[in-house]
């Protein structure tokens, strides 16, 4: 007997389906042929295909956002969040986000979630070089930089080999400055 699919199942799926074909592959009957099931499991989780992937954008913000601020509150002294922060930035792999922003364009649900994404994600950020120090005049600025460095680095895809830990090291002490 097979395993019957969870709804978690359903999204860690189309995630993955999500970064290898991008959007237009996540409708239930491709995303059930490719788990050798009926879209029959797809819709007992779903009621419809919007439903599924305004969950799978809610998934993936929980996941690439709020989850990464989670570990960094637990885990990290509060004078380390910031470097831990960049380095799994230069650190990940950027596909999915890079399909998540390619569907934005298209999509105003995953639109409305990158825009919120990116909203808490550069609080996050402010926040960081706050508590590290840097100007409340310079903050906004620095985190509105330090962010679309990040982009620029989803969107060169596999260009440019990653940062090396000294590129890092350097550019989080540039960012650190009070000059």
């Amino acid at each position: 007997m097979t395993r019957r699919l969870t709804q978690s199942d359903w999204l860690d799926h189309g995630l993955d389906i999500l970064t290898r074909y991008g959007a237009d592959a996540l409708k239930a009957d491709p995303l059930s042929k490719s788990l050798g099931v009926s879209r029959g499991s797809f819709y007992w989780h779903f009621k419809s295909v919007g439903q599924f992937q305004e969950e799978l954008l809610n998934r993936y913000h929980q996941q690439s956002t709020k989850d990464v601020i989670f570990e960094l509150e637990q885990g990290e002294a509060e004078n380390q969040r910031f470097e831990r922060l960049m380095h799994r930035a230069v650190l990940v792999d950027k596909k999915l986000e890079r399909a998540v922003r390619a569907w934005a364009t298209q999509n105003v649900t995953a639109a409305k979630v990158v825009r919120k994404m990116d909203d808490v994600r550069l609080d996050y950020l402010a926040t960081l070089l706050k508590s590290a120090g840097v100007a409340d005049a310079d903050v906004r600025s620095r985190a509105k930089f330090i962010y679309l460095a990040y982009l620029g680095s989803i969107m060169m895809g596999e260009g440019p080999a990653p940062f090396a830990e000294v590129d890092i090291g350097a550019i989080t002490r540039l960012m650190l400055s009070y000059a």
